[in-house]
């Protein structure tokens, strides 16, 4: 039996429709049975050509080279807005917003070697003369001054300034000798490595007290005994405590430069430690064995 289906009528173009690719490329492909005539500028159609061809030609990397269609024998080439190529400025140096070329970052700055610094300048000569001369004036006249007028002929016993201490006949004397010894010999160490200049005569008088206190542990240790005999460490005393003072009193007038150099109020205070380290000198060569010999 005959199908009851009616048969359908063929699709009709509708009017102003076109392609995606005549949106895109601007021309018009033929649909069905109607052909649209292509637009001005583009040459027609060959008689019995029926098929388009569009070739794509690679010529670059990025697999959009330019684009050129092939119609009846003839071949239009798309301008390069349409290959999808994005454009760029030409090759060279970008350019600022402003106009100028952008900077690269490795820009060489002009420097006049023969420029004069303009920062402070340090003392004059005569100025680090001064510095050392009226230190060392002031040490030697405090000095001379109390020899000529606390100096005793004979000098000073530095063991009679604590009998019981040194002869280890009481054990709190000689103990709390050797810890004050061994406390100065650190707080001289410490001051000595923080002073800048660094003050090393400071650091010699802490070792000489570090002997020092040594020797008065062994003086401790003798005393506790049933029957103590004469401590040999309390031998080293009357050459050791004069050689930690002697080196204290150079270390504080060794501070009279370095101040005076500083200006303003610190020269005041290197007169200072100039009087006080030759006061301390004295001291030392007054309970050493030195002091027989001065007039």
């Amino acid at each position: 039996m005959p199908s009851a289906r009616p048969k359908s009528a063929p699709a009709q173009p509708v009017a102003g429709a076109s392609s995606a690719l005549g949106d895109d490329f601007g021309m018009e492909l033929e649909r069905g049975p109607a052909v649209s005539a292509p637009p001005a500028g583009i040459p027609s159609r060959a008689p019995g050509a029926k098929n388009v061809a569009i070739d794509f030609k690679d010529e670059s990397d990025d697999g959009f080279g330019d684009m050129e269609i092939e119609r009846g024998g003839a071949v239009v080439s798309l301008p390069p807005s349409m290959s999808g190529r994005p454009s760029g400025p030409p090759s060279g140096r970008p350019a600022s917003l402003s106009g100028r070329p952008a900077s690269s970052g490795l820009d060489v700055g002009y420097r006049r070697m023969d420029a004069k610094p303009s920062g402070p300048r340090g003392p004059s000569t005569v100025a680090k003369i001064l510095a050392w001369v009226l230190p060392t004036v002031l040490t030697t006249a405090a000095l001379a001054g109390l020899v000529k007028v606390a100096h005793r002929a004979a000098g000073r016993n530095v063991m009679a300034l604590a009998p019981h201490a040194f002869d280890a006949s009481s054990t709190w004397q000689s103990g709390a000798v050797a810890a004050a010894a061994l406390v100065l010999a650190i707080a001289l160490g410490f001051t000595g490595l923080r002073l800048r200049p660094r003050s090393y005569a400071m650091l010699g008088s802490a070792a000489a007290l570090v002997v020092a206190s040594l020797a008065m542990v062994t003086v401790t240790l003798v005393s506790t005994e049933e029957h103590p005999a004469p401590p040999d460490g309390a031998l080293l005393i009357p050459y050791v405590i004069p050689f930690a003072v002697f080196t204290l009193g150079l270390g504080v007038a060794g501070r009279g430069p370095s101040l005076f150099l500083r200006g303003g109020a610190r020269r005041a205070a290197s007169a200072l430690a100039a009087l006080a380290g030759g006061a301390i000198v004295f001291a030392a060569i007054e309970i050493s064995a030195l002091a027989s010999r001065l007039p």
